[in-house]
């Protein structure tokens, strides 16, 4: 079976290996990315089955960089992280595109099921090419 690979941007060090060390455990790959710049750069040198995209970083904010993503990959699925339980951040979030948000702090259990279902299952790339040979 592939593997998912999700692409983790988050300007918090510790965060990220967080992040990556709970994905690995879910039986995810990733790839990590300090800010919207460096992560904007990956998206173009690789495919992936999500983004898990924190709202609060420095120089761009995630609510941009989802905009952006959006305007280039329509359909990749972004699950939004922010520590702000204001309800107005989270529908901006869903109205400009993410499939879920997850306020910080969350458990573990919760990060995992909010996830699968942002992702889903099966690898996007598997997905889109079972569609295309099916035409």
């Amino acid at each position: 079976m592939i593997k998912k690979h999700i692409l983790v941007v988050d300007d918090e060090p510790m965060l990220r290996k967080l992040y990556q060390a709970l994905l690995v455990n879910y039986g995810y790959t990733s790839e990590i990315a300090e800010n919207g710049e460096d992560a904007w750069t990956k998206l173009g040198q690789a495919d992936y089955d999500g983004v898990l995209l924190d709202y609060q970083m420095q120089g761009i904010n995630g609510l941009t960089f989802l905009q952006r993503i959006k305007q280039q990959y329509p359909f990749l699925p972004v699950l939004m992280i922010t520590g702000h339980t204001d309800e107005q951040i989270r529908s901006k979030a869903l109205k400009a595109g993410a499939r879920a948000c997850l306020y910080k702090p969350f458990a573990c259990k919760k990060f995992e099921q909010v996830l699968s279902r942002t992702v889903g299952t099966t690898p996007l790339k598997a997905v889109l090419s079972e569609h295309v040979a099916s035409l």
